[in-house]
């Protein structure tokens, strides 16, 4: 309530405009957005100075999501670097209960004292986190040659056990080989792994078949499909527990 949410978020290719996806799909309340940016990352909660531009939707800087609803913002210009980091903060006024959350983020989120920050070039933080909120992709306006490779997957897929911040994860270690290559420099990896998630039944977050269409087959310049599923079926049968909804993140971006 009343702070600013600065995520950081890892890209696949370079392009030079950008739209931003945030969802409310597991909410049971409106959730407000009234800024949100774009940015370069610097360190920590900063960004490079300069690099921020704000996020419209429909024309306007502020939106209210519906229970269940997501929004893209619009596209604005933007220097996308290729494996990449870029940082996008959400001021939300209102208090907003995170029910639309990637638990596994593997990389920091910053929280805000009271204020909008949105702008900031340094934040001042109140905590930190290592899911990602209200954020579920990154799209980048890239070369006409551009296309994506999908990661669908389990916690494998989605970095169990990787250092916090470094992008060891190997959708990320697969992008930087691509991108080393003049050949495969205009392939991106979208990373839909959700770490406990299971093929046919829900556990955490929808199972694999159940998101196919949106994860994959409605991914930005989706050409190819990795799938790397099944663990938890064996080892997560559904035995114990109530299953958490979680939500996946493209970590890193699409064509």
């Amino acid at each position: 309530e009343d702070q600013t949410i600065r995520q950081v978020v890892r890209t696949g290719v370079a392009g030079d405009k950008v739209r931003v996806r945030l969802s409310n799909e597991f909410g049971t309340t409106p959730l407000v957005v009234a800024a949100a940016s774009i940015a370069r990352h610097s360190a920590g909660a900063a960004i490079v100075a300069g690099s921020d531009r704000p996020l419209t939707f429909g024309g306007r800087r502020s939106i209210t999501l519906a229970p269940g609803a997501p929004a893209l913002s619009d596209a604005i210009e933007f220097d996308v670097p290729a494996v990449g980091n870029v940082v996008v903060s959400l001021y939300l006024p209102k208090a907003s209960v995170p029910r639309t959350v990637h638990s596994l983020g593997v990389a920091t989120t910053y929280i805000s004292t009271p204020g909008d920050y949105s702008a900031a070039v340094v934040m001042p933080t109140a905590r930190t986190a290592s899911s990602w909120f209200f954020l579920t992709g990154v799209t980048v306006d890239a070369n006409r040659r551009s296309a994506a490779i999908v990661a669908l997957g389990d916690s494998i897929t989605d970095g169990f056990a990787s250092t916090l911040d470094a992008n060891r994860r190997w959708p990320n270690v697969l992008a930087e080989r691509l991108q080393a290559s003049r050949h495969s420099a205009h392939l991106a990896v979208l990373n839909h792994g959700i770490s406990g998630n299971r093929t046919l039944f829900d556990f955490i977050g929808p199972n694999a078949q159940a998101r196919l269409d949106r994860d994959v087959l409605n991914a930005p310049g989706a050409r190819w499909l990795i799938v790397l599923e099944g663990i938890n079926n064996i080892g997560l049968p559904g035995a114990f527990g109530e299953p958490r909804k979680a939500f996946e993140h493209a970590g890193d971006v699409g064509a």
